[in-house]
């Protein structure tokens, strides 16, 4: 059988992907599962007059993988799913909840995967996962990061000098800390107050700018001195 590269179907398939994405949705409140990103663009978000870029079809497609991954890992856990948790600034449903435990669940491509077994978990990831468990009333909480490649290459096995460890999923469990989850109200009252009085944070640049949906925005405010 002879086969050939079929170009219109796969733009048929990337605009599919764009349209799940759907329209943008405003908040009242931040959502614990966003307030870990930058907070200029998390306030750009919140402005109606913001013109919103469409994210790339292979970050959404990110975004639908890191659901798939969640879904299929709660289904088969005896734990507490998606509860639902509220406070005046915050709002969000955590992962799982196993007895005392608070767990969240983080997708990461393979590089990402293998910093974070070298220097542990993310520290706005804490944040979030310990602003979970406070509300839960858990005492300890855990991180649990799922390699979306699935393996490393035999060059990143050699570059990395990888040993031991798992290829796919990392688990790291701490202590809850109350001021962790506090810092996570603090960003959440601050990003609102820039929201209510117009404001805008400092501009500095990560490596979440490539792909931001209002970059154009963003670059715009800078242009003009904001």
């Amino acid at each position: 059988m002879i086969t050939a590269p079929d170009s219109g179907l796969e733009k048929t398939i990337i605009e599919a992907i764009v349209a799940s994405a759907g329209p943008p949705r405003m908040r009242v409140k931040a959502s614990a599962s966003q307030l870990h990103r930058c907070i200029r663009a998390l306030v750009l978000e919140q402005a109606k007059t913001t013109p919103r870029e469409a994210l790339p079809a292979r970050a959404l497609l990110a975004f639908k993988v890191g659901h798939a991954v969640h879904e299929l890992i709660q289904a088969k856990l005896d734990a507490a799913c998606e509860e639902r948790w509220e406070t005046p600034f915050v709002i969000g449903h955590s992962d799982a909840r196993m007895g005392n435990l608070m767990v969240d669940f983080k997708t990461i491509h393979a590089d990402g995967f293998i910093g974070i077994v070298k220097d542990g978990p993310k520290w706005e990831h804490q944040m979030q996962c310990n602003w979970y468990a406070i509300r839960a009333g858990c005492d300890f909480g855990a991180i649990v990061y799922v390699n979306k490649n699935g393996r490393l290459t035999d060059e990143q096995r050699k570059t990395t000098g990888w040993k031991g460890d798992a290829e796919w999923v990392k688990a790291w469990r701490f202590k809850v800390d109350a001021d962790l989850a506090q810092a996570y109200e603090d960003k959440a009252k601050q990003m609102l107050e820039h929201v209510e009085y117009g404001t805008l944070p400092e501009y500095d640049e990560i490596e979440e700018c490539r792909f931001c949906g209002v970059r154009s925005a963003c670059e715009a405010a800078r242009r003009e001195g904001r």
